[in-house]
């Protein structure tokens, strides 16, 4: 029963955090983009991601993720999510998964960035977030902050969310004019990591 709950609370949880991403990252200002960012004339075509229930894969960010015990959602599964959420129009749930014990789960957001959003790099738009992050989550005590974490065998800045049973990391991958987040969320700082390293590059 307390899993079950925990579970309920880490979903709630990553599903107001992919919520504040759509809403805020439009609003951000300076920075500069040094990361997977290309310009308008090279830039690739986002397409989502895709799993076939043991491996999730996707090309645009150059990310894929051997699901082991983890749960991949249905489409109707993460169309309701994104529902509940509030997701905007700019933003997508590209996948979804919670593990088989219910101790952990992981969401892939994409999101299409403002013109102005999309001339910072990923860790500016993740402290463009933080204040929404905190503030959508307030009943659950969550403080947030910046760290950085190792992702896909290099060293990232990520938003670290600290709150009453549950802990979450989000990585923000740029590339072009899009953003995607991916939001580790288990009962701990190591549990989330745990998960994030389940990911490799393509």
């Amino acid at each position: 029963m307390k899993k079950k709950i925990l579970t309920i609370l880490l979903i709630a949880a990553m599903g107001l955090m992919a919520a504040s991403c759509g809403k805020k990252a439009g609003g951000s200002t300076g920075g500069s983009s040094n990361d997977a960012s290309t310009s308008a004339s090279t830039q690739k075509e986002y397409s989502p991601g895709s799993h076939d229930g043991s491996l999730y894969t996707n090309e645009f960010f150059g990310i894929s993720m051997t699901l082991g015990d983890f749960i991949p959602y249905t489409d109707e599964q993460i169309k309701q999510l994104a529902e509940q959420s509030g997701a905007t129009s700019s933003t997508t749930y590209d996948f979804v998964a919670v593990s088989s014990d219910n101790s952990a789960n992981v969401n892939v957001v994409s999101e299409k960035l403002t013109k102005l959003a999309a001339m910072n790099d990923a860790e500016e738009i993740l402290k463009s977030q933080a204040g929404l992050v905190e503030k959508q989550l307030a009943t659950y005590n969550a403080s947030v902050s910046m760290t950085e974490v190792k992702f896909c065998g290099k060293t990232h800045p990520a938003m670290l969310v600290a709150a009453d049973g549950f802990t979450e990391v989000m990585v923000c991958l740029k590339q072009g004019d899009y953003a995607g987040y991916i939001t580790a969320t288990a009962s701990d700082q190591a549990g989330a990591q745990a998960v994030l390293d389940m990911f490799t590059a393509l």
